[in-house]
């Protein structure tokens, strides 16, 4: 039954994916309500089918990379109608929906941790510090977002080119300040999981080097790019294309981490006990 609800859910995120496209290649609206209608179908499902899950082994889904990657692309769909509300920006869809699905895809072809394990590595504090985490990271996609389509909107008025996009995408500044809101908010949370997994992990490993943890050491690097990004947007030390363009390199940072913190030996290893005897 659970099965059936999450390959379900992907089915429908992959068809709002084609009908968003349509949208962009055509400007039907018909096609826009119609792939909100398969979107929130599908994050509904998902959403339930985590919940599902978390009922049934006792605490928050998102300890293990199928389930984490599962909630990442939820809060990425969630954010998703948030902003599309919020600022009225359509094409967001295109940008945003096949990033979150490119998650849903990753989270399929990965393996779910037992229930016995999960029982000895403190699986509320991993939660916490997970879902702060990946709240972070959705924040800064949308950044990511907006940002892209500042290089499009920038690249048609360089270029007097007012066909097309240029007339469906806001005004620059508008989608400086979008960027600059994924910052704000997702720094700040970024911040929040990481201090919650230091203090979850000097805990629970208490003799052993940590710290040195590839995914550590990447998760501060990160850090420290988005912190000064995070100081950049609120002193206004950088803005326009200067802001926009580092605001994507910090995106490009993420995806570098993601995959190779996927790949180097780590203690967050699920097929490890994370140190507890």
């Amino acid at each position: 039954m659970l099965e059936q609800i999450y390959y379900f859910s992907l089915f429908l995120n992959f068809l709002s994916i084609i009908v968003f496209f349509v949208f962009a290649l055509k400007k039907n609206r018909e096609a826009f309500f119609v792939g909100n209608v398969l979107i929130g179908l599908g994050t509904f499902l998902l959403a339930f089918f985590l919940t599902l899950n978390g009922i049934k082994l006792g605490y928050h889904p998102a300890t293990n990379t199928f389930f984490t990657y599962n909630f990442l692309a939820m809060l990425i769909y969630l954010l998703y109608f948030v902003f599309e509300f919020k600022f009225k920006i359509r094409l967001l869809s295109v940008f945003i929906i096949p990033v979150g699905f490119f998650f849903n895809v990753v989270a399929a072809f990965q393996s779910k941790l037992t229930p016995e394990v999960l029982k000895n590595i403190s699986p509320v504090f991993l939660g916490i510090h997970t879902g702060f985490l990946l709240l972070g990271e959705a924040m800064f996609l949308i950044s990511f977002g907006a940002s892209v389509m500042y290089l499009i909107q920038n690249r048609n008025l360089k270029k007097k080119s007012f066909g097309g996009w240029y007339s469906r995408l806001p005004a620059l500044d508008d989608l400086e300040f979008i960027a600059g809101v994924g910052i704000l908010g997702g720094f700040p949370m970024l911040t929040a999981g990481l201090l919650v997994g230091f203090y979850w992990a000097a805990n629970l490993w208490q003799n052993s080097l940590w710290y040195f943890d590839p995914k550590i050491i990447w998760s501060l690097i990160v850090w420290i790019l988005y912190g000064y990004i995070f100081y950049c947007k609120i002193t206004e030390k950088l803005k326009g294309k200067r802001f926009i363009n580092l605001v994507l390199i910090g995106f490009i940072l993420v995806i570098v981490s993601f995959f190779l913190t996927a790949v180097l030996p780590s203690i967050h290893s699920t097929t490890k006990d994370f140190g507890v005897k």
